[in-house]
């Protein structure tokens, strides 16, 4: 990252220990717990800026203050939270938090997926879900494709997420020669 966004990222992260350790000291007091939320989401916001993010394809946070659900939801392989942004808005005018992740190299320029690795997909989730573990009690997370599965891994690593959704997510494959798809990366892009 460039020095005005290290700048930028130092700043967010002595914000959000701070509103953690007041967050421990208090744990019922709602304003903090927000504003540690909220913080979270501006340091996820200003990583994927600073990875060259191409408009419209930003994580996004909607807040329900009215409730105590919140749901994770995450894109498929080469798209972008805004695969899920009106699923997003439907979800928050019916009673709940959404936070819509971004996946670690993806909205920016499709070569960057090249230097991404599932592992770094799977912290994405598991910031949003710890982004959200100090204010709400009841998590659910949903996935498309590949979201999905990461969905599914995120809930085995954190047995209180209250439900998995999953949308095209594949789970087996009928072909016998899929077997062989880590093949393919020696031979095309993106696999």
């Amino acid at each position: 990252y460039g020095p005005e966004y290290k700048a930028q990222l130092e700043a967010l992260d002595n914000q959000i220990n701070l509103l953690k350790s007041l967050s421990t000291s208090s744990p019922n007091n709602k304003t903090v717990q927000t504003l540690l939320l909220q913080k979270y989401y501006d340091y996820d916001l200003t990583v994927a800026k600073a990875s060259n993010l191409r408009p419209g394809n930003e994580p996004y946070l909607l807040i329900n203050n009215n409730s105590d659900k919140a749901i994770i939801l995450v894109h498929g392989f080469t798209a972008s939270p805004w695969e899920t942004r009106e699923l997003g808005e439907f979800l928050h005018k019916n009673g709940f938090t959404v936070y819509g992740v971004r996946l670690f190299g993806h909205g920016t320029d499709v070569e960057q997926l090249k230097y991404s690795e599932w592992q770094q997909w799977d912290n994405s989730l598991e910031y949003a879900y710890q982004s959200l573990n100090y204010y709400f009690p009841n998590i659910y997370v949903g996935g498309v494709s590949i979201g999905g599965g990461l969905s599914f891994l995120l809930a085995e690593n954190h047995p209180d997420i209250k439900v998995v959704v999953s949308i095209a997510t594949p789970i087996s494959f009928q072909n016998k020669q899929s077997k062989l798809a880590f093949i393919a990366k020696y031979f095309m892009d993106y696999t």
